[in-house]
């Protein structure tokens, strides 16, 4: 009996953790770049030749020295663990543009940026792309519900791409997962929160 109750119980809690997906807007670059804000919209443009969902992707080229950012927000979830997965390449894999992650906290206006020692430590990793379309996936959360003695309304998050001498990136297939934490802070770690750089912009996130 009591390996039953057991056993039903891991069940449950297997089902209360279930991820669920975030509907997004445009995923896969199909209507354009509707739903997403770029810094630098000439630094980006849609691609009718290349994509690992549907027929179209965004290419990036950002210049050298400077970061491109593809940037969509959704709501925010109180104890919950976002995962998100999109795919990447480029046309220059010994020496491509520095693809990362940063998440934005915002309410009415941005608030602050999400840092965690653990999880940021690899968001802000360059990762390793090649000239074949791979999965990136990053988790981030649960995120607490105030930051700055703001509660948080909406989470942007920040697909950013540093320029090298040369090379482009394309991006594509967004996917977006949440999954209910029972704890409030990852790894018993409290989460920290410091002010963003430069990265402002008037109503960001409420016309997305």
């Amino acid at each position: 009996m009591n390996k039953l109750l057991t056993g039903t119980g891991v069940l449950l809690l297997a089902a209360l953790l279930s991820a669920e997906e975030v509907k997004l807007t445009n995923p896969s670059f199909e209507s354009g770049t509707g739903g997403y804000w770029i810094n630098n919209s000439a630094a980006a443009r849609i691609d009718t030749a290349e994509s690992s969902a549907g027929q179209k992707s965004i290419a990036v080229t950002p210049p050298e020295g400077k970061t491109v950012s593809v940037v969509f927000n959704t709501p925010y979830k109180q104890d919950t663990v976002y995962e998100l997965s999109f795919d990447a390449k480029t046309d220059s894999p010994d020496a491509p543009p520095a693809l990362t992650l940063r998440i934005m906290l915002q309410r009415e206006k941005p608030i602050c940026f999400y840092t965690n020692k653990k999880q940021t430590a690899s968001h802000t990793v360059p990762a390793k792309l090649t000239t074949s379309w791979q999965t990136l996936k990053y988790t981030v959360g649960p995120i607490p519900p105030k930051a700055m003695g703001k509660e948080i309304r909406r989470l942007m998050f920040y697909i950013n791409t540093k320029g090298t001498a040369k090379g482009k990136v394309w991006i594509d297939n967004l996917k977006l997962n949440a999954v209910p934490s029972a704890t409030t802070t990852p790894s018993g770690e409290k989460p920290a929160v410091k002010q963003p750089i430069a990265f402002f912009f008037p109503g960001a996130g409420a016309n997305l």
